[in-house]
């Protein structure tokens, strides 16, 4: 899947396997992380926003979890709390680590539904 596509039927822990990164897993492998959805560009800016539920790889959580620095990966979006603007359980959406704040959406995407 590519960033902006959905699973069939937004139904996240239903589908049998989703392509982040260019590769392929089994939804049961994806694990939960949380990343920061920035609402404004000085949010994105500063690292703060709303905190979101997505699913990744295992090798996205263990980047997530030791602070690993700069880089992208892919994840699919686990909350409705985003229907609103338009992002449903089950979206495939950019994730950027950062060195010094959580992992947070890019602005060049939020801003595409703002």
């Amino acid at each position: 899947m590519k960033p902006n596509e959905t699973i069939e039927n937004n139904e996240v822990r239903a589908a049998d396997s989703v392509t982040l990164n260019g590769a392929s897993y089994a939804v049961q492998e994806l694990k939960d992380v949380e990343v920061i959805f920035p609402m404004s560009r000085a949010d994105s800016d500063s690292g703060v926003g709303i905190t979101i539920r997505v699913l990744a790889a295992e090798k996205a959580k263990a980047a997530v979890d030791s602070g690993a620095g700069k880089g992208m990966f892919e994840a699919v979006l686990d909350t409705d709390a985003l229907e609103g603007i338009g992002l449903c359980k089950g979206t495939v959406i950019p994730v950027e680590l950062r060195d010094s704040t959580a992992p947070a959406v890019p602005w060049g995407f939020v801003k595409k539904y703002k």
